[in-house]
């Protein structure tokens, strides 16, 4: 898209990444619909749907756990839970716990502990393979928590403070890094240098859109649609 749509409708069709959505749920029969393709070509693939715990109240996750387990599909539904949709806690917005919505399909399904690295990794790995043996979809829900606000417009002023520092305590980066530093399999001087490199990258691409121009308003449509729409002309 050119980045058009900024964090949303990220592409790259070569690393078969999907991208995020703006319509919250949105791309829930999309993932089915790419599953449905593997099954049907033999591709051998796997698809690793990941969510938002606030879209699991809405049609269209219904819809696409429904289909998957009907059809046997080789996708994992996984629910980023990070116990707020937006502002609102998951004990407001969600009648049952998480884990029950998978049970209405009959759907295989594990809660991980989202604040380590390697515990997610394993269990996406395990049920991936289950997909590949042909043992149809699987449902994580993945808890974890989200320390500032749900985008750079929202305050977070809802939210306890003493809740944010008490899952901080348990960041999945930070842990992670002491059970490689306790393997020695990392040392202190290239988690620095990783942290230098990371904060780097992203300090250029800031440079970079700061100083780069403004589109031309006859590139409006760029990128938009495959081919161009006839009205859609730029006054």
């Amino acid at each position: 898209t050119g980045g058009r749509g900024g964090s949303m409708h990220l592409v790259d069709v070569d690393r078969h990444f999907w991208g995020g959505y703006a319509i919250v749920g949105g791309h829930l029969p999309l993932a089915t619909g790419l599953a449905y393709a593997a099954q049907h070509f033999k591709h051998n693939r796997v698809v690793l749907c990941s969510m938002g715990d606030g879209s699991t109240n809405i049609g269209t996750f219904h819809a696409a756990l429904n289909w998957a387990k009907l059809w046997n599909l080789p996708i994992i539904f996984m629910v980023e839970n990070n116990q707020y949709a937006m502002g609102t806690a998951y004990e407001v917005h969600s009648a049952v716990p998480m884990i029950q919505k998978a049970a209405g399909y009959d759907m295989y399904a594990e809660e991980v502990d989202g604040m380590d690295v390697m515990a997610v990794r394993e269990a996406i790995c395990r049920v991936a393979d289950r997909a590949r043996k042909g043992e149809g979809p699987s449902f994580l829900n993945v808890v974890t928590f989200r320390y500032r606000g749900h985008s750079m417009a929202d305050p977070d002023v809802q939210r306890n403070k003493a809740e944010i520092a008490e899952w901080r305590q348990r960041d999945p980066i930070t842990r992670f890094a002491d059970v490689l530093l306790g393997k020695n399999q990392i040392t202190n001087a290239e988690i620095d240098a990783i942290q230098k490199e990371v904060e780097g990258m992203v300090d250029r691409a800031v440079e970079f859109a700061e100083h780069s121009p403004e589109p031309a308003l006859d590139s409006l449509y760029n990128d938009v649609y495959a081919q161009p729409v006839s009205h859609m002309q730029v006054a």
